[in-house]
């Protein structure tokens, strides 16, 4: 009840807190999406990449959430352009587009088979470490509101703390609404699962990237390796990106 106890925070403080969550909400009409939220790690130190930049793929990078986090300490400063993600998802996906009818029956059945197994523990645990961060960084970012408040931290470096960890709650929302439109997108019936595969094969055919749905019914995960010199020519360097399947495409090599 208003003015029966006394106050945990100060009112400047509650009214900061306030200001933060409804910028947090306007920031959902973000255009860019991150089709492959989610599905890209750091083949290093195992941790998910996360996308930095403008509002559109030719401007976004994914970066190391390891070195975002913690800095040296845990990996280094690297990152990949969206684009060429894009680029090579693309070219690993050319083999789909002509499939023969027998190859195109085989992708309906995986995939309707995967359908199936929807729910499985490590897409649980998955979403339970996304949860369990996502209360973290709030934590962290009323610690960092109190310390402010009590000169602990100066403003410039307080600024940069906070659209740091905002943007990371950002990213935690996108790849937890992406999960739950892939884990709603559950085939009921044979004709379903044709339909999507017409729509995967479409979209390839009209270069674009296939829906994020259809990229975890495919796609397990993405590994981006730190850039490393080429031991035959010294002056070229070399980035590997390892695509996992969830089972073998027709037509492709799974990794």
């Amino acid at each position: 009840m208003k003015n029966k106890h006394d106050a945990i925070v100060s009112r400047e403080l509650f009214e900061q807190a306030g200001r933060r969550k409804i910028a947090r909400k306007r920031s959902k009409t973000v255009q860019f999406s991150n089709a492959f939220s989610g599905l890209v790690y750091c083949g290093d130190c195992k941790r998910v990449m996360t996308t930095t930049g403008g509002s559109n793929k030719e401007e976004r990078k994914l970066v190391c959430g390891g070195y975002k986090q913690y800095g040296k300490m845990v990996c280094t400063n690297h990152y990949m352009e969206y684009g060429l993600l894009c680029q090579i998802v693309s070219e690993e996906f050319e083999a789909l587009i002509s499939l023969s009818e027998a190859e195109r029956k085989e992708l309906v059945d995986k995939l309707e088979a995967y359908a199936k197994n929807r729910g499985h523990p490590e897409e649980k645990r998955a979403a339970a470490i996304l949860r369990k961060r996502e209360r973290q960084i709030e934590r962290i970012i009323g610690t960092l509101y109190e310390d402010r408040v009590n000169k602990v931290v100066e403003e410039e470096r307080f600024c940069k703390l906070l659209a740091s960890y905002e943007e990371e709650l950002r990213e935690i929302e996108a790849e937890t609404d992406a999960r739950k439109q892939t884990t709603a997108c559950v085939w009921k019936s044979r004709e379903e699962s044709e339909q999507d595969v017409d729509r995967l094969l479409n979209e390839l055919r009209e270069n674009r990237i296939p829906a994020s749905d259809l990229l975890h019914q495919l796609i397990d995960r993405i590994d981006i390796f730190q850039l490393r010199k080429d031991p035959d020519q010294k002056n070229n360097q070399i980035l590997t990106v390892r695509i996992c399947y969830r089972f073998e495409p027709p037509g492709s090599k799974k990794a």
